[in-house]
C-alpha cells in the first residue's frame, strides 16, 4: 500500500465520503486519433496528420457550407478506417455526437478510444498508436464540480496544497478548479485508484480493531530524551533513537514513533531504515524534518522535559 501521512489519509477519506454520498462518477481518460479535414483513410498512416489550413483559409476559399460538408465527410472516412483497423478500441459514437462547428474550431476531426480509469493505461495505448504514425492526444473526462473543495478542509494552506500535490502524483486524485458566480474554487476528484486506496485503509482499520495488538511492556520516554517537532503543524510524533548522529545526514532508523502512535497505539506507519531526505516527513501533515542537505532543520529537536504531556 502507498504510504500516506495521516493528514493525506484524512483528505482522501473526506473526499471519499463526499464522493459516495453524491454518487459522483469517476474521472476517465480516452485516447483520440486525429486527422485534418478531407484526409483520406489511406493517409492515416502518414507521419503528418495535422491540417495545414487555417480557419481563414477554409472560409476564404471554400465557404462555410463546403467546410461543413468537408468536416462531415472527413469524420465518416475516419470512422470507416478505424472501424476496419481498430474495431475493439474505438468508441465511434463520439464522432457522431459532436457538431461540425467543434471540429471547425479545432482544425481536425478525431475519434476516441474506449474509457480508461487509469491515465497511464491511456498513455500506453497512445504510444502504441503513435508508433504507427498516428497523431493522438489524451482527452480527460472529468465530472462537474469536485468531490472535495479546498475550503472544506481545516488546516494549514501549505499543508493542504502539498497533500493535493502528493495525492495527485500518486494517481489517487485529480486537482480540479472552477468558478461559481464571482468566486473561484479549487478541489479534488477521486480516481479509481484513490477509491481503492480508501477501501484498503478502511479494511486495515477494521482489521486492527478486530485483532488486538500484542501488549508488550509499555515504553517510557525519559525526561531527557529528544523529540522531533514538526516545523509546520508543531506536532510531536517521534523521539530519536541511539542511532541518531547530528554529524551525518538523517535516516529513518534514527527516529521512532512515540508509544501512542506506534503498534500498541494508533498504529501509524513509521519511518524506516531506507527513508532519508524528502521522505523524512511528519506523519500527520507531511512537513519535512530535514533541510535540503539532509540534516535536521533548526528547531526540530526539542527536549521531552519541555513537553510533559507528550
Amino acid at each position: 500500500m502507498t504510504r500516506l501521512t495521516n493528514f493525506q489519509e484524512k483528505v482522501l477519506q473526506k473526499a471519499y465520503e463526499k464522493h459516495t454520498q453524491g454518487g459522483r462518477p469517476l474521472p476517465t481518460w480516452r485516447v483520440c486519433i486525429k486527422a485534418p479535414f478531407s484526409q483520406r483513410p489511406t493517409e492515416m498512416m502518414e507521419d503528418v496528420v495535422i491540417s495545414g489550413f487555417t480557419k481563414g483559409d477554409w472560409l476564404h476559399f471554400r465557404g462555410m457550407e463546403t467546410v461543413m460538408n468537408s468536416i462531415n465527410k472527413s469524420k465518416r472516412l475516419l470512422e470507416e478506417y478505424l472501424r476496419t483497423h481498430f474495431p475493439e478500441k474505438i468508441d465511434r459514437s463520439y464522432t457522431n455526437t459532436l457538431g461540425p462547428e467543434i471540429f471547425f474550431e479545432l482544425g481536425f476531426v478525431f475519434a476516441m478510444s474506449h474509457q480508461f480509469y487509469v491515465r497511464s493505461k491511456a498513455e500506453a495505448l497512445m504510444k502504441e498508436w503513435q508508433s504507427q504514425g498516428l497523431g493522438c492526444f489524451i482527452y480527460s473526462e472529468l465530472p462537474p464540480g469536485a468531490d472535495l473543495k479546498k475550503d472544506a478542509i481545516t488546516g494549514n494552506l501549505q499543508t493542504i496544497e502539498r497533500a493535493f500535490d502528493v495525492l495527485e502524483k500518486k494517481g489517487l486524485i485529480i486537482h480540479v478548479k472552477g468558478k461559481y458566480l464571482f468566486w473561484d474554487w479549487e478541489g479534488i476528484s477521486l480516481t479509481e485508484a484513490g477509491l481503492k486506496m480508501v477501501e484498503e485503509l478502511q479494511d486495515k482499520a477494521s482489521e486492527s480493531v478486530q485483532e488486538p495488538q500484542p501488549q508488550g511492556e509499555e515504553e517510557v520516554i525519559p525526561s531527557d530524551a529528544m523529540l522531533l517537532k514538526c516545523p509546520e503543524c508543531a506536532g510531536i510524533y517521534y523521539h530519536i533513537t541511539e542511532k541518531f548522529n547530528p554529524e551525518i545526514e538523517a535516516a529513518g532508523d534514527m527516529f521512532k514513533l512515540l508509544p501512542q502512535y506506534g503498534p500498541n497505539g494508533a498504529n501509524w506507519d513509521a519511518l524506516n531504515l531506507n527513508d532519508s531526505g524528502e521522505n523524512l516527513v511528519c506523519p500527520n501533515c507531511g512537513g519535512r524534518y530535514v533541510d535540503p542537505e539532509g540534516f535536521l532543520q533548526k528547531g526540530v529537536l526539542v527536549k521531552a522535559e519541555d513537553y510533559p504531556d507528550i
